[in-house]
């Protein structure tokens, strides 16, 4: 139990540097869940869209935009975008800006790569002989996480499932 008391402190000690970022949004029948994923990303970087968008950044958007996201007939579904996520007004982002004549919902065949809902805890992966009262770098390894996976290929779903995802650092 007290290793479990100094890793949580170890942890929120080190996350007090970091702000959490605002995450896109991955609708699935009616429910909806915040993902890490950024699949816009693999269409455009970074750089092109910050030049796009002309978007301001605040600590929890550094990207300076929120996409919206449905997994709907198979396939992967971009259904809009907001820009400066941090400020108190919806600032949409019309399709045509990304897309030329398009409209949403756009289908996201650009995108291949994994999609990750967590559903259990996350186990976190010590050295062998760390020492619990004395937390130095290099005594977390890792994590384990059984989670919810969506596999796409070119925007459609390949496959989906339970999988242990582990993380080694």
């Amino acid at each position: 139990m007290k290793k479990y008391l100094l890793l949580s402190i170890w942890f929120i000690g080190a996350s007090c540097f970091a702000t959490e970022q605002i995450k896109d949004v991955l609708s699935v029948g009616e429910a909806r869940y915040s993902i890490r994923e950024l699949p816009l990303n693999q269409l455009y970087g970074h750089d092109k869209l910050s030049s796009i968008l002309n978007q301001e950044l605040c600590s929890a958007s550094w990207r300076g935009y929120k996409a919206r996201w449905e997994l709907k007939d198979s396939f992967l579904w971009l259904r809009g975008l907001e820009k400066n996520p941090c400020s108190n007004g919806y600032e949409p982002v019309e399709a045509k800006l990304l897309f030329g004549g398009q409209e949403y919902p756009i289908k996201a065949e650009w995108f291949t790569g994994k999609i990750v809902l967590p559903v259990g805890e996350t186990k976190y992966v010590m050295r062998e002989g760390f020492d619990e009262n004395d937390m130095k770098d290099g005594d977390l390894l890792g994590y384990d996480l059984e989670a919810f996976v969506f596999n796409f290929v070119d925007g459609k779903l390949n496959s989906k499932g339970v999988e242990l995802i582990q993380k080694r650092y």
